[in-house]
């Protein structure tokens, strides 16, 4: 989200992570403390995604309303993000699993990971073949919407007792995907004045807000005999869900409008997307 600036998108990143801590800590904790731990911690996709996203509505710039140069995707890069996204893929049930106590529920968790990101997987192939015009695959649908299921998981990933829920989950979380980055990213990014470079929203956001509302249903669901239970456990997730929501918006703006103040070195446009300030270009070197 901070690739348009390219001298304080560190300063960024280091007001995001304090900011994600202390609403985890002081936020979910303290407001909500019926809030289990390894559900608290699946509020970081989607804090992360909706506070970049705010970030990037505020340091909008008009001409980045179509695909910079610098920008697209070359073979190589798109050859290590799928091998980021392969490895992400793999280990993605320790993540979901990580904080849960109870041994029966933490395999739940593996379990449950691997049947939705199989599924979100088959979704990313079939739906990116589908909406392409040559019948092709995106690497840019393949390295996102196969981690989709993850992350809609994270929040109920050890409530769920029936396999076919995580698969069609997952199912849903990967056409969420690869249909808002085929179809939406192009008309919506522009009317909303942001520039997602990476399909944040559709990778994170969109799937996390849809993890969050099923974990929600399946609590309405197994506290169905008990009307007391579950108008207290629903409310508590949706303020949960909510607080998140609203702490990373409000967040992302405070940082986007930090951001703008003329204290800060922000480069032209001419030098946007351009990694020659942080890293060492052999080729570019004096006498090369």
């Amino acid at each position: 989200m901070f690739d348009k600036l390219i001298d304080t998108n560190t300063i960024g990143w280091h007001v995001e992570a304090p900011l994600h801590l202390d609403h985890i800590r002081n936020g979910d904790c303290f407001c909500c403390p019926q809030i289990q731990s390894h559900v608290s911690m699946m509020h970081a996709h989607l804090f992360g995604a909706y506070f970049g996203l705010m970030v990037s509505w505020t340091l909008y710039h008009s001409s980045l309303s179509r695909k910079a140069e610098k920008e697209r995707s070359r073979p190589v890069s798109d050859m290590f993000a799928v091998l980021g996204t392969l490895f992400l893929w793999i280990f993605w049930p320790s993540f979901n699993s990580a904080l849960i106590m109870e041994e029966d529920k933490k395999w739940t968790a593996i379990y449950n990971t691997y049947f939705v990101m199989a599924t979100s997987t088959i979704a990313a192939f079939s739906f990116s073949i589908a909406t392409s015009k040559n019948g092709k695959l995106s690497m840019a649908h393949i390295q996102n919407a196969t981690l989709a299921g993850g992350v809609a998981l994270g929040f109920s990933a050890s409530n769920i007792q029936q396999p076919w829920i995580a698969m069609v989950l997952g199912l849903a979380a990967g056409t969420v995907s690869v249909l808002g980055m085929a179809c939406l990213q192009k008309r919506l990014d522009p009317a909303l004045k942001i520039h997602d470079t990476s399909g944040v929203l559709y990778t994170f956001g969109l799937p996390s807000l849809l993890g969050g509302i099923i974990h929600v249903i399946l609590i309405l669901t197994n506290h169905s005999q008990n009307l007391s239970v579950l108008g207290y456990s629903a409310l508590i997730e949706v303020g949960a869900l909510s607080l998140s929501l609203c702490l990373s918006l409000f967040s992302g703006l405070l940082t986007g409008l930090t951001l703008t103040c003329k204290l800060w070195k922000t480069p032209p446009v001419t030098k946007y997307f351009d990694d020659q300030v942080y890293w060492e270009f052999p080729h570019l070197a004096v006498g090369f």
